[in-house]
């Protein structure tokens, strides 16, 4: 089921004004499903071995309630529910949904949060697969990469981005991100501090390093 509850609406007659919402869904702990079948057919026509399917939605957006307020100009920002049994708190409360349409500063950070989610993020993959295979291999790689840069962080101690800026231990991040190990710190350290110097990026010296160490890097990148 799908409710809106409209609690406040003022608006004038040129349709100009303010409007404060509830938005409520339930599936009964059931997702939508999504099903793909050959081109010409139907779900509905096809046989169960001809057709591929996935639930859409994890279970914790299965359910949920918020406001929503809708600007004199448009904008969309949502709030807690007012009639909220619980406060229902976690990556999937109203601060989701306001990272996506009315960004604040807290948003990076519940956005990187859903990103480091496995959960959700697995089923983005398999959502995408039955869209369009080739954007689920780059969706997948750049996830790979998210998760890996995470584990890296993790193990040095590293909760915020600011932590990073000291040279070296920036040089060292990215030789584990690059190779695994610290390997490369005494090449990557001149191009840091050349960077910071404002003498401009060596590019030659990071293609030299993507090449090495990134597979495909060659099938990627544009010259």
């Amino acid at each position: 089921t799908f409710a809106v509850n409209v609690i406040k609406s003022l608006v004038n007659m040129s349709f100009e004004g303010t409007t404060q919402c509830e938005l409520s869904w339930d599936f009964q702990g059931s997702s939508p499903i999504l099903q793909v079948t050959s081109p010409g057919n139907t779900p509905a026509q096809s046989s169960h071995e001809d057709r591929q399917q996935v639930p859409v939605l994890i279970k914790d957006l299965c359910q949920g309630r918020l406001n929503m307020e809708i600007s004199p100009v448009g904008g969309l920002s949502f709030t807690q529910a007012s009639t909220s049994r619980e406060d229902k708190e976690g990556l999937y409360d109203w601060k989701f949904f306001n990272a996506i349409v009315s960004p604040d500063e807290d948003s990076p950070t519940r956005i990187r949060d859903v990103l480091y989610d496995k959960k959700t993020m697995y089923k983005l993959l398999a959502v995408t697969k039955l869209v369009n295979a080739d954007l689920e291999k780059v969706l997948r790689y750049f996830l790979t990469q998210v998760w890996r840069a995470k584990e890296i962080f993790d193990q040095e101690g590293i909760s915020e981005p600011g932590k990073v800026i000291p040279g070296h231990k920036m040089a060292r991040l990215i030789s584990l991100f690059l190779c695994g190990d610290i390997s490369q710190v005494d090449e990557i350290l001149p191009i840091i501090r050349r960077v910071v110097a404002g003498d401009g990026l060596d590019v030659v010296r990071v293609k030299e390093l993507l090449r090495k160490h990134v597979e495909n890097y060659d099938e990627w990148a544009a010259e």
